[in-house]
């Protein structure tokens, strides 16, 4: 087994996206010294460990503060559940548009708490690892992932993953049938729990300025023997594309769509756009190497 050579959900998809910003990030390991607060990406993380509190179990212990005596405790005791949230998003965003704010968040979670204070589930285990073999001319490698929730609903099991967003609708719903995501938790806990699963649930939770029962939806999706063949067989391609890039030592851009995806300049196009000498230069000044850890669920 190659130990250097691993994939999970994030390597794929910024792989399909651009090969080019694959290799910076998890190649080179790249990643910009000025980086910009991601409002969504540090709120969406934020929600999801506090909800983490709330399958296990611990949510409403009283624990401290962590910004110490504020306007929200009043130098008292404040259960898990908000602890984690703060711990995690204790500063607004600084664009005054930005809806993602700590005390929106708060309110979200009580909202949540809300409208799901009786779940039709029965929690079986939170946040799994899981790490699956796989082998593609004659390389073994594993594919890796952390499934939120593993849940029994009426004698079904389901994998759980929480999604914030700041809009429901087809295009968001319709994401999920395809979701390699999600066919990856599939197979992962079926290797973990060795059990036919072949059923998913989106916890979707949509973060406007109005918060209300609408504010949360679960959507559900199933696979079919031939969705799961077809994920292996995609997960081996790609790996095989992968190792024969690195073979080369070339990786092509995807440009100049990936250049603006996600409505935002790709952080690696100051490399993309430079001389070779200028390249290595930006590499040494404008970025640092934070190797990519999903294993140890964080990213420093």
């Amino acid at each position: 087994m190659d130990e250097d050579f691993w994939l999970d959900n994030s390597k794929l998809d910024t792989f399909m996206l651009c090969p080019q910003k694959y290799a910076y990030r998890f190649e080179e390991h790249l990643v910009p010294i000025e980086r910009k607060r991601d409002s969504a990406l540090m709120f969406g993380g934020a929600i999801h460990k506090a909800l983490e509190t709330l399958y296990k179990g611990t949510a409403f212990e009283q624990v401290p503060c962590p910004l110490g005596p504020c306007v929200r405790c009043r130098d008292k005791t404040i259960p898990r559940i908000s602890a984690t949230f703060l711990k995690n998003y204790e500063d607004d965003p600084d664009d005054p548009r930005e809806m993602r704010t700590v005390d929106r968040g708060l309110d979200l979670l009580v909202q949540y708490l809300s409208k799901w204070r009786r779940e039709g589930f029965k929690v079986l285990a939170v946040e799994i690892p899981f790490e699956l073999p796989h082998k593609t001319y004659g390389v073994t490698f594993t594919y890796v992932g952390r499934i939120d929730l593993f849940v029994d609903w009426e004698g079904v099991p389901l994998v759980v993953d929480h999604k914030t967003t700041t809009r429901f609708g087809m295009i968001f719903d319709s994401s999920f049938k395809l979701s390699g995501q999600f066919t990856g938790y599939m197979r992962g806990a079926q290797h973990k729990f060795h059990r036919p699963v072949t059923n998913g649930l989106v916890n979707a939770i949509r973060v406007t300025s109005k918060l209300d029962d609408s504010s949360f939806a679960r959507i559900y999706t199933q696979r079919t023997p031939e969705d799961f063949d077809v994920w292996e067989r995609q997960v081996n391609h790609l790996a095989a594309e992968i190792l024969e890039m690195r073979a080369t030592g070339f990786f092509p851009k995807s440009a100049p769509f990936a250049c603006g995806a996600y409505n935002r300049v790709c952080e690696y196009y100051p490399l993309c756009i430079s001389a070779a000498q200028t390249r290595e230069t930006l590499k040494q000044s404008a970025y640092e190497r934070v190797p990519w850890e999903p294993r140890k669920d964080t990213e420093e």
